[in-house]
């Protein structure tokens, strides 16, 4: 070819091109006018491009503006590859790389036909979900192109990038093991309060409508008959008269069916989800979806309808990092369960363990914010020649199924597997009737209903955030004007072989009435920089949080067939306040700071420490230490929060309206105790009073034996506080005259004494018609009802009561006055008397 061939080559080239672009101007033109009519101006534009392309010959161009652009165009059979600038528009984030299919290849999600029937796949190694037609503009429905994505990520095994937007989705998000997703932030929210404006997330994922109700769990109920429904006997409104675990089966025997948002591969392994948010829609007046409706304190509405957020099926080494799963989701913000179904096919061959999951950075929200489940636990109470009988309960997952697998032993870890063919019930009792020999079981074993599944060691939540229900009008789940079927948690958690779970710098809080509800769960760590803080509701103005752990089944006595414990809870965490709504006991063997609670249904976690309720306190932790967190304070409370310790920069003892009542400063010295209203204070080399002459040391009933002193007690002289100062009158030293100085013994004492007889000063007053009360000198007690005091060591204090009765007394300093005044008088009288006798005698 010489060069005026290739000139001629490159001018028909150039002309070409030069019709495309004008032809796309025109398009572009066209692609602007009005909304009504957006898909058929496209598709014009498109067709018109196609069209001009083509008269001018098939030519190799390697970038369409959109991929409906190239679906119109003829692709030179040499080009092999080509760019889409977006899906529907140019720069909509939906642009992709593709590759022409060999004919043998299949179609996949995500393909597109161009003129001449070329099929064309997505090439590009990170898949967008916007390339398969999402627009991620809080209005369109984008639940088809999200699964499609999902769809071919799992057969390619490529990652899923979600981009920019808000996702309107109406159906369950399935997300494939191994592959990551990624989105572009999950934004700021504070779950328990309105303060802080809740606003769209860079990456959000709203889920619309009603959730379609078609997953089930087996083998996951509220464990009523083996203790995981709990009596609330200090309910306060009436609100919470119980604690119950989640159920996922009805009381028909029948599987509880429910919604979830999204959900990972059931045993899926190795998902990566970072970035985004999932929330339940709920739209202010101004929007159609959206999160509005979470910043409006004075709604009473709770958002459209779905039961679980984000659903982690005996997923294996899971990783959420900065997900937060938020709003009022009827069940579970987010559950990971450890248990499929007893088949070994659906169970992908026993692989039901949910190990390794690491949770970070994470917002947790819901009826339930955080779960973690396992299958349940029974006792058995019947072993017969070929059955075994447990407490009969409506929700026992046997009874839907007929025949099937369960295991039986000493316990979970040395349980073996039996068949069961029938089920029946017998005298409040179900009966599994087993096919296997029953030599070794016994009444008080362990059934577990799941025979596959291997726990979830090693599952960690870092520096997150796990809140209950915690609407916005302030209320808690119970009483809203549609209230949930029970108290809401922030975490829960209960089920064979559930363990190994550490909570490492998280915050539990929030105003609804449980914090956490643990039941059949081991080795739980809340290490030193969790918080736990519970939030007073706008409604009652109490505060709930309950902390719930269940002891051992030997001292659970809150079931009748009890089964399932929560061991091995070492709870080291930071609170704003400890209230006295910590409940049951978990069984402990490890060493401080292990906490474990009270019998009653409510009261402050003991440190081990102090007390061990379930068994007795081995030799090696007699000495163990209770000690707060640098900086800080560890505050003690009773059961009524009547009383408080406060142990910080001084120890303080106090009552509810935060009082002090004893006061010791850091040196171990006592600066202050109050009672009735008044106390007393150390300054210096000083014991005060609080209030200025105000306090008696002692009573009539309860004295002092001795005062030792250096000097003499001081008494107020001041004529600034003195009124009707005058001099005693005669008729008083004359009947002072009357009265006798004696020796005596006090009953049941050996020395003598000298004094006066306050009786006798008494009568010589009154035969004189002096009232003896109206001068200080004499004092008389009287009590009509015992006064009580704590006597005895500081390790055994016990009470002290007087009975009924009065007494009298002589201020000994004003009778010692009175005495020194009529003797002054005799003297003076004397001195004259002499006087006038000199006189007399030296006149005569």
């Amino acid at each position: 070819m010489d060069d005026r061939d290739a000139n001629r080559q490159a001018d028909d080239v150039s002309d070409r091109l030069s019709l495309e672009v004008a032809a796309r101007r025109s398009v572009d033109s066209i692609l602007q006018i009005g909304l009504n009519g957006e898909r058929d101006a496209r598709i014009e534009g498109d067709q018109a491009i196609a069209s001009l392309i083509g008269q001018a010959g098939t030519i190799e161009v390697a970038v369409y503006d959109t991929r409906l652009a190239a679906s119109f165009s003829f692709i030179k059979t040499t080009s092999n590859s080509l760019i889409t600038n977006g899906f529907s528009t140019p720069g909509d984030q939906g642009g992709a790389t593709y590759y022409r299919k060999s004919a043998l290849e299949m179609d996949m999600p995500g393909d597109f036909v161009s003129s001449g029937n070329v099929r064309w796949g997505i090439a590009d190694p990170i898949l967008n979900v916007r390339s398969f037609g999402a627009k991620g503009d809080r209005i369109t429905n984008d639940t088809v192109a999200v699964k499609e994505a999902q769809t071919l990520a799992k057969i390619l095994q490529r990652p899923v990038d979600w981009g920019v937007g808000g996702y309107i989705l109406s159906e369950t998000v399935e997300l494939p093991a191994g592959i990551q997703q990624i989105g572009h932030g999950g934004g700021a929210w504070l779950s328990w309060s309105c303060a802080l404006e809740k606003l769209p997330a860079p990456t959000e994922l709203i889920f619309i409508g009603s959730g379609p109700r078609v997953h089930t769990q087996k083998y996951v109920t509220d464990m009523r008959s083996a203790g995981g429904v709990v009596a609330n006997p200090s309910s306060r409104d009436g609100n919470d008269q119980s604690y119950s675990l989640t159920s996922f089966m009805n009381d028909d025997g029948t599987l509880r069916k429910f919604s979830c948002a999204v959900k990972t591969e059931t045993s899926g392994r190795g998902i990566t989800i970072r970035d985004m948010r999932i929330v339940l829609n709920h739209p202010s007046a101004s929007e159609l979806h959206g999160i509005g409706g979470y910043n409006d304190p004075e709604t009473v509405h709770q958002g459209d309808d779905w039961d679980v957020g984000f659903w982690n099926q005996s997923g294996q080494n899971l990783i959420l990092s900065n997900v937060h799963v938020v709003g009022y989701w009827r069940m579970f913000g987010a559950i990971q369960t450890a248990v499929i179904d007893n088949d070994t096919a659906t169970s992908g061959g026993g692989r039901t363990g949910s190990e390794y999951s690491r949770y970070i950075y994470c917002n947790f929200q819901g009826a339930v914010g955080f779960g973690i489940r396992g299958g349940d636990s029974y006792r058995i109470d019947e072993v017969g020649d070929n059955y075994v009988a447990i407490e009969d309960s409506p929700n026992l997952p046997f009874k839907l199924e007929g025949s099937g697998g369960i295991k039986l032993g000493k316990n979970e870890n040395s349980a073996a597997t039996f068949r069961y063919y029938m089920s029946d019930r017998v005298r409040g009792k179900t009966r599994l009737y087993i096919v296997e020999n029953l030599a070794g079981i016994n009444v008080g074993d362990v059934l577990i209903s799941n025979i596959f599944g291997f726990g979830t060691s090693n599952t960690v939540v870092q520096d997150c955030e796990i809140a209950g229900y915690n609407h916005a009008s302030g209320r808690r789940a119970t009483q809203l004007e549609m209230p949930l079927s029970k108290p809401s948690a922030a975490f829960e958690g209960s089920g064979a072989f559930v363990r190994g779970i550490t909570f490492r710098g998280t915050k539990f809080l929030g105003r609804e009435d449980v914090l956490w509800h643990m039941h059949e769960i081991a080795d739980v760590t809340m290490d030193s920089q969790t918080i736990v803080e519970a939030k007073i509701d706008t409604y009652t103005k109490t505060v709930g949080g309950r902390c719930i752990a269940s002891p051992s089944p030997s001292s659970n006595d809150r079931a009748n067939s009890p089964m399932g414990q929560t061991d091995g809870l070492r709870l080291e965490f930071i609170s704003s306040q400890t209230n006295n709504h910590n409940d049951l006991r978990p069984r402990s063997g490890l060493s401080a700071p292990t906490r474990f609670g009270n019998a009653e249904d409510y009261g402050l976690f003991s440190p081990q420490s102090i007390r061990w309720l379930d068994q007795l306190i081995p030799p090696q932790k007699l000495n163990s230490v209770i000690q707060g967190p640098p900086r800080g304070a560890l505050v003690l409370r009773d059961a009524d929060d009547l009383l408080r310790v406060h142990i910080g920069a001084q120890l303080t003892i106090g009552d509810s309206s935060g009082q002090a009542r004893l006061t010791i400063d850091p040196a171990g010295k006592l600066s202050s105790l109050l009672g009735g209203g008044a106390g007393i204070s150390l300054h210096g080399n000083s014991i005060t009073p609080t209030l200025d002459d105000a306090l008696s040391l002692g009573t009539g009933t309860f004295r002092w034996q001795q005062i030792y002193a250096a000097t003499s007690a001081i008494s107020t002289s001041d004529e600034r506080e003195k009124d009707h100062i005058q001099k005693i009158e005669d008729t008083i030293l004359d009947a002072w005259a009357d009265v006798e100085w004696c020796q005596f013994k006090f009953k049941d004492r050996v020395r003598l004494h000298i004094g006066l007889v306050a009786q006798h000063v008494k009568m010589i007053f009154e035969s004189r018609g002096i009232d003896p009360f109206e001068y200080g000198i004499l004092c008389f007690d009287e009590w009509d009802t015992p006064d009580e005091v704590l006597i005895g060591t500081n390790s055994n204090l016990e009470t002290s009561q007087t009975s009924s009765g009065d007494r009298y007394g002589i201020r000994y300093e004003e009778a010692l006055a009175l005495e020194a005044a009529y003797q002054r008088r005799e003297l003076s009288r004397l001195k004259t008397l002499t006087a006038v006798l000199s006189r007399q005698v030296g006149g005569s």
